[in-house]
């Protein structure tokens, strides 16, 4: 007796974590500028750097800026102070070792700050930190079993094995200059980023990424105590290394925006309308294989008694893979106290709060976290924010969903469009990328070993009257009086299979 056995490269979980890391910082005003009054806006940028999975431990190494906007105590209506701090976080688990992937997310989940004097602002951030560490695994899967009169019972195996995991750097630079009409610039009070219409494809090892930069700079015109804005477009086309990609993969490409560095720049006519902009978009890049292979879950012999041992593994047959768009609308209204002249920029983060899958039908619900910052009429702190958050709900069917299996989703807002309408009404339609997965989990065991115990005694006569059992199945039952299902089927008809709980089965034996 023989079992066939094939060597795959599995990727197995081995833990996720959740950790909330602390980072304090100072803000100092720069000797340049004029001591601040009061605080108008703090936003924070958080980003990983780096994750290594070290034997019994993980190092989570990141960095969160601060753009703080502020009102001085002398003549000018705004400035500002940027800031940051790097932080770091040991995870510490026994089942970690050198080899492993390590996926880690982070948000800004608390922020707060104290004016400690005229010259210095104290920030705390809490940064919340999740993610999931995995391992590629070798394990032997038992295909068949060779011999005489064994008869095999196979179960479909799936699952992934990981290709690539890697991280990459994209820089999109470009000299951007003032719309006609925009008053020329003094100082830069905040720039801000934003990946947008990001589209990728996988062609034979490589990755493309192409996709749009929305910038927005606020800025104090040259000679004048006012603000102004102005945006730009930053398209960019970018094709990276990805070795033994190919579009039959999963291939999952997550993009972050991890730097701007801009410097003012003069025209031909001297005037400052000129921006040198350069953007740092962080890649990681994963590539998982499908695998999918019938392995043998159980045996019998029609004439020997065996003695069978098993392994426990866990299956993860992936189901169905979707991308697709949903748009969300929505009407936002501030209360600033002083009519909106504009607004300056709409940010809005997805957050999901549940997944649920029923027969033919997925869903995903949560919410965006909307921030706006707009221009009012107040002459004296021109600068207000808003935050909001707008509850989204996607449904959309799929008749091969069961409420047993497992949903995964991605959601990133791909495009945000906003308007300013009447009485200060802002007119919102943000449009959210959509990644889900769909998966089929369990455990099963697979035949490790076997071997005769000796011939099976004829204890049993050559043809047995059985009454079906809740559960049984027509292999269970030919394995119990060691012959043939399709000898069960011959004999009773087709209309056997499956077997009905209660009914009568004439048994022959092999």
């Amino acid at each position: 007796m023989e079992i066939q056995k094939k060597e795959v490269s599995v990727n197995i979980p081995v833990a996720d974590f959740e950790a909330s890391v602390i980072v304090d910082s100072d803000a100092i005003v720069n000797d340049s500028k004029p001591d601040l009054l009061k605080i108008l806006y703090i936003d924070p940028v958080v980003s990983i750097t780096r994750a290594d999975v070290l034997n019994g431990k993980m190092m989570v190494y990141g960095h969160v800026t601060y753009k703080v906007l502020y009102q001085p105590d002398e003549l000018g209506c705004v400035n500002s102070i940027t800031t940051g701090a790097d932080f770091s976080h040991m995870e510490e688990n026994p089942a970690f070792s050198e080899g492993m992937y390590p996926q880690v997310n982070a948000e800004v989940e608390h922020l707060e700050s104290e004016i400690i004097n005229s010259r210095k602002i104290k920030i705390r951030s809490v940064i919340a930190l999740e993610g999931s560490v995995q391992k590629n695994e070798n394990v032997m899967l038992p295909l068949d079993v060779a011999g005489d009169n064994l008869q095999a019972k196979h179960t479909t195996f799936g699952g992934y094995s990981r290709l690539l995991n890697k991280r990459d750097i994209i820089t999109v630079s470009d000299l951007l200059s003032l719309p006609a009409g925009k008053p020329n610039m003094g100082s830069v009070l905040k720039h801000d980023a934003a990946l947008r219409n990001k589209d990728v494809k996988i062609i034979a090892g490589k990755v493309i990424i192409k996709g749009d930069i929305k910038l927005c700079t606020l800025y104090t015109p040259e000679g004048q105590n006012t603000v102004e804005f102005c945006h730009h477009n930053m398209p960019f086309t970018e094709i990276l290394d990805a070795e033994g990609v190919t579009e039959e993969q999963l291939c999952h490409v997550k993009t972050e925006i991890e730097d701007c560095d801009f410097s003012l720049a003069t025209d031909s006519d001297g005037d400052i309308r000129n921006i040198n902009a350069s953007v740092r978009i962080g890649v990681k890049i994963s590539a998982d294989s499908p695998i999918s292979e019938n392995v043998v879950t159980d045996a019998y012999s029609l004439t020997d008694n065996l003695d069978i041992s098993y392994t426990p593994i866990t299956i993860k047959n992936p189901v169905r893979t979707s991308e697709f768009d949903h748009a969300v609308n929505c009407v936002v209204r501030p209360n600033f106290g002083k009519p909106i002249q504009a607004v300056y920029n709409m940010n809005a983060n997805p957050v999901i709060t549940s997944m649920t899958t029923e027969d033919g039908k997925m869903s995903v619900e949560g919410y965006l976290d909307l921030s706006c910052l707009c221009i009012t009429a107040d002459e004296n702190c021109p600068i207000a924010t808003h935050d909001e958050e707008v509850p989204f709900k996607i449904e959309w069917a799929d008749p091969g969903c069961q409420s047993n299996m497992e949903p995964s989703a991605e959601i990133e807002v791909n495009h945000i469009n906003y308007e300013l309408g009447n009485a200060g009404a802002i007119d919102a339609r943000i449009v959210l990328a959509c990644n889900t997965q769909l998966y089929e989990n369990g455990k099963i065991n697979i035949v490790d070993e076997l071997k005769s115990t000796g011939v099976a005694e004829g204890k049993y006569p050559s043809i047995v009257l059985y009454f079906v059992q809740k559960d049984d199945t027509l292999w269970d039952i030919a394995k119990r009086y060691h012959t043939k299902s399709e000898y069960i089927e011959e004999l009773n008809g087709p209309d056997c299979n499956p077997p009905k709980c209660g009914s009568q089965l004439i048994i022959p034996r092999g």
